[in-house]
């Protein structure tokens, strides 16, 4: 299928010129890891059209493909074009002609989360803590709480010993059931760092008085510590007591002021829903899968707030979209609100009053897409890593992030809303 083609500088325009549009990656996992454009998100060929309804909703928004200009984009034009897609572009000469520009091709996967993570932490100057000290202080019997910030099949994969199970979203209310003092240390972690941060920091951001550390690197700085992984652990996230529901609701209110998080009425979401042909809307349930397949609003997305701020290209590609989070009591809407406002995005709400009223729909996502394995970085952890990959990925990691925040700030194809620069990171 012949479309038409858009110039790497006149895509850097479009990028940044406060308008929709979508940029999807159809290379395979390994081209999409040698080098993509930052705001790239991957949606290669043999699985485009089961992710590009929940990617892409809005069937008429500017859409650019890109591949090395081999014939791929427009291979998946045809398909899309199937499907109703009718504002297909192919980047002229693909990522080769990227590069030749001028422009930076991202050698990894969850470029655009490590990115923010990492401003979050030199912003916020987010506490971190390394693997041989957590190690330390946990042989000595020190009062300590250890959050796995990641979702249950990751945890299950494989966690620090004695880790707790709690998603940012759901850290941020269950903590207060975990601690029996305020001098009781907290560390949160993840697989890398990006969500670990996201929870330390959510933790400060909410108030709370005990220390609270991120765990720098994630679980591979605890395998280079000579520490063992636990597989299969169960600790999960069990429903918090209602004080620990109200606490969180109190501190999601101060942090919806704090960061200028909007309300939505009912009827303003119908209006949304209205516009829906002319703006994209993404309307986010935030909650735990349970409660979504327990009952949802017609049309709701289920992505669980830490993942839709910590691993935001797994789950939406269209930049500027209307963004409309739902919960049942606000305190996870507006936690998550707050960081995709921080992380960039214009428009974007917490419904008022939750998820409310009976016409609510039961069953799992309609647009879950088929899983498939993460690329390498902050997103899914599959199996228990051994220490020889944990060592090669972390001198990977390092090398790679020394420099990139500074490869972010050159790229200038997304921007953060980060509050002015508060401290600098401290490792313990």
């Amino acid at each position: 299928m012949a479309i038409q083609s858009i110039a790497p500088d006149a895509l850097a325009a479009r990028l940044t010129d406060g308008g929709e549009i979508a940029l999807l990656d159809v290379r395979d996992e390994a081209r999409f890891l040698a080098g993509h454009p930052l705001p790239a998100v991957h949606a290669p060929l043999d699985r485009l059209l089961d992710l590009a309804p929940g990617f892409v909703p809005r069937r008429s928004t500017p859409l650019v493909l890109c591949d090395d200009g081999d014939g791929l984009a427009e291979a998946a034009a045809a398909r899309l074009a199937t499907t109703g897609y009718d504002r297909l572009l192919s980047l002229d000469g693909g990522v080769p002609a990227w590069t030749a520009a001028g422009r930076d091709a991202f050698e990894t996967g969850y470029a655009m989360a490590n990115c923010f993570g990492l401003a979050v932490e030199v912003c916020y100057g987010t506490p971190r803590i390394d693997g041989a000290e957590l190690m330390r202080r946990q042989s000595a019997g020190e009062p300590l709480v250890i959050v796995d910030s990641r979702p249950v099949e990751e945890f299950h994969a494989a966690t620090v010993p004695g880790a707790v199970n709690l998603p940012v979203a759901e850290l941020f209310r269950a903590i207060y059931d975990h601690l029996p003092d305020t001098e009781t240390t907290v560390v949160v972690h993840c697989g890398g760092k990006t969500r670990g941060i996201l929870g330390c920091q959510s933790l400060i951001n909410a108030g709370l008085a005990n220390p609270v550390f991120a765990l720098d690197q994630g679980i591979m700085d605890w395998v280079l510590a000579e520490g063992t992984l636990e597989e299969g652990a169960q600790r999960n996230p069990a429903p918090p007591s209602e004080a620990a529901r109200a606490a969180a609701v109190r501190a999601a209110d101060a942090i919806g002021r704090r960061f200028g998080v909007r309300s939505l009425s009912p009827d303003g979401l119908a209006a949304w829903r209205c516009e829906a042909e002319d703006r994209t809307l993404y309307l986010v349930d935030v909650r735990s899968r349970e409660e979504y397949e327990a009952g949802h609003l017609a049309g709701a997305r289920w992505i669980p707030g830490g993942q839709l701020a910590g691993c935001t290209e797994d789950y939406i590609a269209t930049r500027n979209a209307r963004l409309c989070l739902v919960d049942d009591d606000g305190a996870r809407a507006k936690l998550t609100a707050s960081w995709m406002l921080q992380a960039g995005w214009p428009e974007v709400a917490v419904l008022e009053g939750g998820i409310g009223g009976p016409d609510l729909i039961t069953g799992p996502d309609p647009l879950a897409a088929p899983a498939a394995e993460a690329p390498s970085g902050d997103g899914g952890d599959s199996a228990p890593p051994s220490p020889e990959q944990v060592v090669k990925s972390y001198r990977d990691s390092i090398a790679w992030r020394s420099g990139l925040l500074d490869r972010f700030a050159l790229d200038g194809t997304l921007a953060f809303a980060l509050p002015p620069h508060v401290g600098a990171s401290t490792k313990t």
